[in-house]
């Protein structure tokens, strides 16, 4: 029944009536947080009949905020660590990749230890599904790195946008 409705007017089936729009969607009750999410069910169902699994993959991972002013992989490379994604080292990258679940909990700057704590899980991880060696692991856990804070290093960032005012 939701699935015809829903094909008949998505909008009215999410529980937006007409005096509910003002240039967002007024939730008016907890009913409706039930249908906005089976209305978002309905939209990723579309989006995976309309995408490969890397594209999601490749989109998502250039939109998530990974915290230091960083949306995306590329933007997290630059802005912690002043470096394209094809220069990061093992340690680099593990350190990146533990930052989507929680950008600021894990946070090299804000949490090092936390950030390095979850690198760690990072790369256990990685060691158990055999993507790197146990030696490999301990060397990028013994690696020092050098993280960046963006908008305090003013001479990468006048090189990078000189036009740009903060």
């Amino acid at each position: 029944v939701f699935f015809e409705e829903y094909k008949k007017n998505p909008i009215d089936v999410a529980g937006v009536g007409e005096g509910d729009y003002a240039g967002g969607v007024g939730l008016r009750s907890r009913d409706v947080v039930v249908d906005l999410a089976a209305v978002f069910n309905v939209m990723a169902t579309q989006l995976e009949q309309s995408l490969t699994k890397e594209q999601i993959l490749y989109l998502y991972l250039n939109q998530i905020y990974l915290g230091n002013r960083a949306y995306g992989i590329g933007a997290a490379a630059r802005n912690y660590f002043h470096k394209k994604i094809e220069e990061l080292n093992l340690a680099e990258t593990s350190l990146i990749a533990g930052l989507p679940s929680a950008p600021s909990d894990f946070s090299p700057l804000a949490n090092p230890e936390g950030a390095r704590s979850r690198q760690k899980q990072v790369l256990l991880r990685m060691v158990e599904e055999g993507y790197i060696k146990e030696s490999e692991m301990q060397e990028a856990l013994a690696a020092r790195l050098t993280v960046f804070t963006t908008g305090t290093d003013k001479r990468f960032n006048s090189r990078m946008v000189p036009y740009f005012v903060e």
